[in-house]
């Protein structure tokens, strides 16, 4: 009676309902699908511009970027100028110190004088006189018009400069008669007031052996006792030439190693974080005979200078690392010579 009255019965509508879902289910799917499957072009677009710029800057920076390859090496740096001590000839006492700590000298000059009878500046006036009369060419001009000085304090030379007055006065006397042969004669005499004098000089004088800046040892002081055992000073020398300086690195790197090859030297005793870094090349390479190690000379580039515009002395033998420079290339290039060798 349902169905005469127009109403689906319950079996019939459940059924056309069962035929409309997977009807429904399959429609929304595919859109869904499609909707969820689209990329949007701006996306892929900007993707694309932002990847290539990243890659680009990438790329760039690996053609800008240096990444050397470095070998280390042990160096030792000897002076060529070492500093020299000053050690008195004879036993004895200071008299007289004529420089003070940390002065510069020059080679010869007088630093000290040891205790003696004798006073240091009258015997130099009596060589100055010594010294006129024998390389004069004049003598008998000269000898007349020789004044002779005071009172002279000479110690063990005084009889020497009293004989040195005595022959003058007899060449005085001789005038006009004055002889080659009493020449020749008084020239001896005056050679061997000469070596008198300088075996004074040697055995009661202390002077400088080099050219350089004077350092005292312990207390030097007047009156102390000294030796021929026992050092006054040092004599620190003018760094007038570069230093010797030689690398050692293992056999094994050896057939890395290259003539004019770039090296950076830290010394140990100037940090590098200070005082910067000495700018060298390799030089000579010595073959290793009966050694784990392969020596070889550095050059300095521009002498004992660092790259930090630090002038360094090098007063005893130094020890330094070094680094030297084998390959320096772009990262870049270093990978494209990777990819080309495989």
């Amino acid at each position: 009676m349902s169905n005469q009255n127009g109403f689906n019965s319950p079996q019939r509508s459940t059924q056309r309902r069962a035929d409309e879902e997977p009807i429904l289910f399959d429609t929304r799917s595919e859109e869904a699908q499609e909707i969820i499957g689209r990329m949007p072009s701006w996306i892929v677009k900007w993707g694309i511009v932002v990847f290539s710029m990243i890659l680009g800057v990438i790329l760039l920076i690996a053609g800008i970027v240096r990444y050397p390859e470095v070998i280390s090496a042990s160096v030792v740096l000897t002076p060529n100028n070492p500093p020299v001590l000053v050690l008195p000839q004879n036993e004895g006492s200071i008299q007289q110190i004529n420089v003070t700590n940390s002065e510069r000298v020059k080679n010869g000059q007088l630093l000290a004088v040891l205790k003696n009878s004798a006073r240091y500046e009258d015997v130099v006036i009596f060589k100055d006189l010594l010294t006129q009369v024998d390389t004069t060419l004049y003598l008998k001009n000269f000898i007349l018009s020789l004044n002779f000085p005071g009172e002279l304090q000479l110690g063990p030379l005084k009889a020497s400069y009293s004989r040195f007055i005595r022959s003058i006065k007899r060449l005085r006397e001789l005038n006009n008669n004055l002889s080659l042969e009493n020449e020749n004669e008084f020239r001896t005499k005056i050679t061997y007031f000469l070596e008198e004098v300088n075996t004074w000089e040697a055995s009661c004088l202390v002077r400088s052996p080099a050219s350089g800046r004077v350092m005292f040892l312990d207390s030097l002081q007047l009156g102390i006792s000294v030796n021929a055992e026992r050092p006054l000073m040092v004599i620190v020398q003018d760094q007038q030439l570069a230093p010797s300086i030689i690398g050692n690195v293992p056999v094994k790197e050896r057939h890395k190693l290259q003539t004019g090859q770039k090296i950076d030297l830290e010394i140990a005793s100037y940090p590098s974080g200070t005082f910067g870094k000495l700018k060298g090349e390799v030089g000579k390479i010595w073959p290793p005979v009966l050694s784990d190690k392969c020596f070889f000379e550095i050059k300095l580039s521009d002498g004992l200078r660092t790259n930090r515009k630090v002038n360094i002395t090098i007063e005893s033998e130094s020890v330094a690392m070094g680094e030297i420079t084998i390959e320096d290339e772009t990262i870049l290039r270093k990978l494209l010579t990777g990819i080309l060798n495989i």
